[in-house]
């Protein structure tokens, strides 16, 4: 009966033809969906949004340059007043530097030569004239 009604049809072509709808009718939607949300993130309060966020950031940014030449303008008076312990730090930290580094970087320094007891040379006699 069933059979009748499609009019002969195979079963196959009959299911290929909703399924060709249905992928149009999603494409459709989805299309439609993309519209949408692209008219969203134009919008001018999500304009507003990221040149508000924008500004905030060079602000934080400026602070942050600011501190910095701080930091380096006190760093340089601290040397000239006492240049005899900026040395001293400075050579203390390229100590702790060159340690570390050679700690993590896998490569042991030398071991060092293992040396039994001292052995003396016998006097010569002629070394007693």
């Amino acid at each position: 009966m069933a059979n009748d009604e499609r009019a002969g049809k195979p079963k196959s072509e009959e299911s290929d033809g909703t399924l060709v709808d249905q992928i149009q009718r999603y494409i459709s939607e989805g299309k439609d969906k993309l519209l949408s949300l692209e008219s969203r993130l134009r919008g001018d309060q999500n304009v507003k949004r990221f040149l508000n966020g924008a500004g905030r950031t060079k602000e934080k940014l400026q602070k942050v340059k600011h501190q910095a030449e701080n930091y380096g303008s006190k760093a340089e008076r601290y040397i000239k007043e006492n240049p005899k312990k900026s040395v001293a730090i400075a050579a203390g930290v390229g100590l702790l530097a060159g340690a570390l580094w050679s700690t993590l970087s896998g490569k042991n320094p030398a071991p060092p030569k293992k040396t039994g007891p001292v052995k003396l040379k016998p006097k010569h006699a002629s070394s007693r004239l």
